[in-house]
């Protein structure tokens, strides 16, 4: 069971299993009326690793960043390898102030990273963040809107994605090595 959840690569969940984590945050966000936040992570100039020292050279990057940031994230957070060289880090209970600060430490965490590949060589790897937070909705009665509208998770998981993708989008556009919040808010 573990093997058809986890990426073979880095031990991290895999997207199947993180989309799966996504629609439960949603839930239990709309459950609780707590905000939680979806983070998209991009190694910066990957490409240029492969190319230069080797696919497998390329293959410990990946290892390497996977396991720095599960082991700077929260027990109840969650990480994941979504494709390539693209993470995802769903962070549940997490506003956009907190949702910031988790941000810049991976980041930040990451680009102190040197990782010996090729021989002697080590390579100095950084990544662009895209974050988009979802948070709970209150009407003027003060009832929660996203709990009266208990439908599938999939149009919120799908927006969410789509403003972490944008932001990363800017991030690597604003020069990389950057976090960006996405302008909107699910």
């Amino acid at each position: 069971m573990l093997l058809a959840v986890t990426d073979p690569l880095t031990g991290l969940y895999n997207r199947r299993y993180a989309e799966a984590y996504l629609a439960d945050a949603i839930h239990n966000s709309r459950a609780t009326a707590q905000p939680f936040t979806v983070m998209l992570l991009d190694i910066d100039h990957f490409k240029t690793i492969n190319d230069t020292y080797g696919h497998a050279a390329g293959d410990a990057v990946l290892k390497a960043v996977g396991d720095k940031m599960k082991s700077n994230v929260r027990a109840i957070d969650l990480v994941a390898r979504y494709g390539g060289e693209e993470f995802l880090v769903v962070l549940p209970e997490t506003d956009v102030k907190l949702a910031r600060k988790a941000a810049d430490r991976l980041r930040s965490c990451i680009a102190e990273m040197k990782v010996d590949v090729a021989g002697d060589n080590s390579v100095h790897v950084t990544v662009s963040v895209g974050v988009a937070v979802s948070e709970a909705s209150i009407d003027q009665s003060g009832k929660t809107l996203a709990n009266a509208i208990m439908t599938s998770a999939e149009p919120v998981l799908d927006m969410l994605l789509s403003q972490a993708d944008s932001a990363l989008y800017s991030a690597k556009s604003a020069g990389r090595n950057r976090v960006e919040l996405s302008a909107s808010h699910a």
